[in-house]
């Protein structure tokens, strides 16, 4: 997954928001279809880029973009605080959502109707996964069902979900691992 690190937000002098580089808009962008090549490995899917699936470039700048600026918001506008790893995997899987980035051609493989939702929930339980692995190293991870898989995937395709709604679907998802970081915990505690 593309590594969250505040030294990378971009402010001026001003406090203000400057873009990136394209040299790093590149990175960032390989990074991403760097993992999108993991998730068609892990679905066993060997597709060639061009001719099986299409990377939109300006979408997938967009998604990164996007998720920038709301790293340099919570900065701002929080006391310099950083989006945790929840934050920033649900704001990249939202862009990715919305803006779909990746656009399967192949019509005949399980994917073709929805990779950008597959994706984005490949990304979240990555992370979930690995955070599991390191915090209850003696615990098996388990996966969610498969009709909790589908209601997920049917609902990112064909719901509305806001920014802030999916936050609050992954850091509640990350609770039920019992992976929930300090930051989730404090909220949890203010709302009960």
């Amino acid at each position: 997954m593309p590594e969250l690190n505040i030294d990378r937000l971009r402010l001026n002098a001003q406090g203000k928001y400057e873009y990136f580089t394209q040299r790093e808009a590149r990175i960032r962008m390989k990074a991403i279809e760097d993992e999108w090549e993991i998730f068609l490995r892990y679905q066993n899917l060997s597709l060639e880029k061009g001719d099986d699936y299409f990377v939109h470039d300006r979408n997938l700048y967009e998604v990164i973009s996007r998720v920038d600026k709301r790293e340099a918001y919570y900065h701002i506008f929080h006391d310099g605080m950083a989006v945790c790893e929840y934050k920033f995997i649900a704001l990249m899987c939202f862009w990715l959502i919305n803006l779909k980035p990746f656009m399967v051609v192949k019509s005949d493989i399980n994917i073709y109707n929805f990779p950008n939702e597959l994706f984005a929930y490949f990304l979240i339980l990555s992370t979930f996964r690995k955070i599991f692995e390191q915090e209850h190293p003696t615990e098996k991870f388990k996966e969610p069902s498969e009709k909790q898989v589908q209601d997920i995937i049917y609902t990112f395709k064909y719901c509305d979900i806001t920014r802030e709604g999916m936050i609050f679907f992954v850091e509640t998802l990350a609770r039920s691992y019992n992976i929930a970081n300090d930051e989730i915990k404090r909220s949890s505690s203010n709302t009960e």
